[in-house]
């Protein structure tokens, strides 16, 4: 393993943090656009749309909590390689 080697990992786990941290975010403004909305009881309509917005926003907060555990993931096989490199490296005494 060269430096260069070494060095494109180490950006690779940081990039995958920040990734992270970015979902983190999303999930926060989707589920509180989830939680905004109300549902509507009565036969009418209750305005534009499919009628399935809470449903739909409710899915989109799984799918992106799913994928950030994906990458939670990513990140931790990655900075179990990192680890390996560096109980490689020689002792210093």
């Amino acid at each position: 393993m060269d430096k260069n080697q070494l060095k494109a990992i180490l950006r690779s786990a940081w990039s995958l943090d920040e990734e992270i941290q970015s979902y983190k975010e999303r999930i926060v403004v989707s589920r509180a656009r989830a939680e905004k909305n109300t549902p509507h009881y009565g036969p009418q309509s209750g305005g534009g749309g499919d009628g399935k917005r809470m449903e739909n926003d409710v899915i989109s907060v799984v799918d992106e909590e799913r994928y950030l555990l994906e990458l939670i993931d990513k990140r931790q096989r990655e900075l179990r390689k990192i680890i390996g490199y560096i109980e490689l490296l020689p002792k210093s005494p």
